[in-house]
């Protein structure tokens, strides 16, 4: 065999012969084992090869990561029977890997487009996931000579990490994912699945667990950058669908989780760099950091002002830091419904209502409370809303531009509207806001 006398026929006639027989030679001759291993008789792509060449077919990770190569025995050397004793003299199992065989394997899922590939995509998805898998179980491989340079160096450039294309189960549907225009990437360009989180719709990502050695090689367990971070938020914020809340919330925390390892500013100016104002979670979507308190107001201000929800207020320094006030300036409320109004002037009537029910809610709890001293400070500052013939908007005034009608004006049945002239140049306190309001706080009386 070794001086080529054989043609392939009685070389495989010879040697299973010789396998079949193995336990009754190695009786009688312990050395038949090392003959046997050195001897060349196992062929892939015309050359005889010793057994140690070849793989054991029976682990089945060996099987996948192989797939459509010539790295195991073929024809009748597969036989189960005669596979046991080709793992007696040489067959190569986990432990053994050569790493010129998982650079080939690398090379074979980088070329798979190719009119020239021996594989399929789908062939190359298999070998991907499972040289992933035996990367994870074998990571110091990575660090082992292959070709003149170590293994991890040797397959830097090539696209042989399969990215998750499809959204893990606690991602938003309908928040977009970076999927890949590519079938493969190179491993460089990738997060780890702890990561999805907060830059998934940005970043590719690969299905492994934080920790790996491998990620730890190929910078996978590494924070994303910030940049990232704040373009992926960018993405959350407008996606956000209530249908998903609680997916978005818990999405958002994370982020909050990873911004919290950066100073304010630095925060600030990478939101103001890429645009976004409207950042933060406020338990039923997003707002900027100035309409966030971290003291639950008096009342329901929303959507003027929200105060930081439960979820989040582990990170309560990180917005103080970024912006939100501990507390909520309510005269300050009364004038950002009056710039809204004064902006869009038709508004739903159940939007109005509302906006005037907190109007008057404010008014009320400034009376109660409100020193005289108080009075004279707000005086200049101080909107109330006045009485107009338009229910689908609300005009506010200056305190001292405005009049009320006091309560016996009333009893004497004058209508307000009659008191308003074609251009309303009275401005009246809005009805809805008790005399007794007005009187405390100083608006002047209707003569």
């Amino acid at each position: 065999i070794e001086g080529a006398f054989y043609t392939p026929e009685d070389i495989e006639k010879c040697m299973l012969y010789v396998l079949k027989h193995y336990y009754a030679f190695l009786e009688k001759d312990s050395s038949i084992e090392s003959t046997l291993r050195s001897l060349p008789f196992l062929s892939r792509k015309g050359l005889l090869l010793t057994t140690e060449r070849f793989y054991d077919p029976d682990h089945a990770l060996l099987q996948r990561m192989f797939q459509a190569e010539e790295n195991f025995p073929v024809g009748v050397y597969a036989d189960q029977s005669i596979i046991s004793i080709l793992r007696n003299i040489g067959l190569r199992g986990l432990d053994d890997v050569e790493t010129e065989d998982l650079f080939e394997t690398a090379r074979l899922i980088h070329n798979c487009g190719d009119q020239e590939s021996t594989i399929t995509i789908s062939d190359a998805a298999v070998k991907s996931d499972a040289l992933m898998e035996y990367l994870v179980l074998y990571p110091k491989s990575l660090f082992q000579e292959c070709n003149s340079a170590i293994l991890k160096d040797a397959i830097a450039d090539l696209n042989w990490v399969r990215p998750m294309n499809t959204r893990p189960s606690f991602y938003p549907e309908n928040l977009k994912w970076r999927e890949s225009t590519k079938a493969f990437e190179k491993a460089s360009l990738l997060k780890n699945l702890h990561y999805a989180s907060i830059v998934g719709s940005v970043l590719h990502i690969v299905p492994v667990e934080p920790g790996s050695e491998l990620g730890e090689v190929y910078g996978w367990n590494e924070p994303p950058d910030l940049k990232d971070i704040v373009e992926h938020m960018h993405h959350v914020v407008s996606s956000y669908e209530p249908s998903q809340k609680a997916k978005f919330m818990d999405l958002a925390t994370k982020v909050y989780d990873e911004l919290s390892k950066y100073e304010a500013q630095v925060i600030l100016e990478a939101f103001a760099k890429a645009g976004i104002v409207n950042w933060l979670w406020h338990g039923e979507g997003f707002t900027a950091p100035g309409n966030v308190v971290i003291n639950t107001p008096f009342m329901d201000l929303r959507p003027w002002v929200y105060s930081i929800p439960n979820e989040i207020s582990s990170h309560a320094q990180l917005f103080r830091n970024c912006g939100v006030k501990e507390s909520c300036e309510i005269v300050d409320v009364l004038m950002m419904i009056k710039n809204y109004y004064e902006r869009v002037q038709q508004v739903d009537q159940k939007y109005t209502k509302r906006d005037l029910h907190i109007c008057v809610s404010i008014l009320n709890e400034l009376k109660s409370h409100v020193t005289e001293e108080e009075l004279i400070k707000l005086e200049d500052i101080l909107v109330l809303p006045i009485l107009t013939k338009n229910e689908n908007t609300i005009k506010m005034a200056p305190l001292p531009n405005c009049t009320y009608c006091d309560s016996e004006w009333l009893r004497q049945g004058y209508d307000l509207a009659d008191l308003m002239s074609e251009d309303e140049e009275i401005l009246l306190v809005h009805p809805n806001v008790p005399t007794s309001t007005s009187e405390a706080l100083g608006v002047p009386t209707l003569m």
